[in-house]
């Protein structure tokens, strides 16, 4: 039996969602009899339905999740897809990176799984991060456009909160804000872009959707000032509007700006499903500027659409 790339697609989405969810039947109900299933690779392999299912029920006892990261690479009988597990355990709950493989049999069942990680691909979390609505954004890829510290705090938090984050910029620039994003347990995505050129910025959603296989939302702090910061702003907006327009997922675009100026990001970019709105920091606290981005890039705020949200300035 041989599997489309869009069959195959959905197998891995099911599959996610069904561990999900705890839907043991449905999990196993992708593998043959006799299949093999060896997590991480290296340790004792389970054999056959029985000892598989016992396997993924040993994660009923504990908070835990899949988000994938990207899109599935798919030849001959085999598929990798990769994804991260969140973890609540008894200690501090952490993030595992992780690539699955499958391998099938002539009727298109699962007879080998392989789970790639180990040490270096787990992030430990502090106890605040726990799971459920301690990570609002997960399954969720964000593009943050810019560089600097500002960028590094945002993407770090928004991280933080369950996101895979694309970092945009400079190579230098986008190097530290994976490296803030590290630090605070998550992951980040670089990609080189000059912020500066309106045609990169009109590229920069459908290059974050062809290295990380979707978007689900955008954050834009763009260099430069006044007029012609607006309409660079305005450009890249309408660009990642039209890119979300396609996702899964209602996708939610914010613009960043230091101070109010008397324009609008929401100028100039097509009415869709997502939603576009424009954060003024004026000031305001880090942290102040960190819970409401996230805020804003979360399902709590779905309400929120075509706004201009003004932050008070920190005392």
């Amino acid at each position: 039996m041989t599997r489309t790339a869009g069959e195959m697609r959905q197998l891995i989405r099911d599959y996610v969602r069904a561990f999900n969810a705890r839907d043991f039947d449905a999990l196993i109900s992708i593998y043959a009899e006799d299949a093999t299933l060896e997590d991480p690779v290296g340790t004792p392999i389970q054999r056959g339905r029985d000892a598989i299912r016992a396997f993924y029920e040993g994660y009923g006892a504990h908070p835990s999740f899949l988000q994938l990261t990207g899109d599935f690479r798919y030849a001959g009988d085999a598929v990798a897809f990769s994804f991260f597990c969140y973890l609540g355990e008894t200690g501090d709950p952490m993030i595992v990176h992780i690539t699955d493989s499958f391998r099938f049999d002539g009727e298109g069942k699962v007879k080998e799984m392989r789970a790639f990680w180990g040490e270096a691909n787990i992030h430990r979390l502090p106890r605040q991060a726990d799971a459920g609505d301690q990570l609002p954004l997960a399954g969720r890829v964000i593009l943050v456009a810019g560089c600097g510290d500002m960028a590094e705090r945002c993407a770090a938090a928004l991280a933080e909160k369950g996101a895979l984050v694309v970092s945009a910029g400079d190579p230098d620039g986008t190097a530290a804000v994976a490296r803030a994003v590290d630090a605070r347990g998550g992951r980040a995505l670089e990609l080189t872009a000059d912020l500066a050129d309106r045609p990169a910025l009109e590229r920069l959603a459908a290059d974050v959707i062809a290295m990380a296989g979707r978007l689900d939302g955008c954050v834009n702090m763009l260099p430069g000032d006044d007029a012609e910061l607006s309409a660079r702003d305005a450009a890249c907006v309408a660009a990642q509007a039209r890119a979300l327009e396609g996702q899964e997922i209602a996708g939610t675009i914010v613009s960043i700006m230091a101070k109010a100026d008397g324009s609008s990001a929401v100028i100039g970019a097509p009415r869709t499903r997502a939603r576009i709105n424009r954060l003024v920091r004026n000031a305001a606290s880090p942290d102040d500027l960190e819970s409401t981005l996230v805020w804003l890039m979360s399902p709590a705020s779905s309400g929120v659409d075509g706004q201009t949200i003004g932050l008070s300035p920190a005392n």
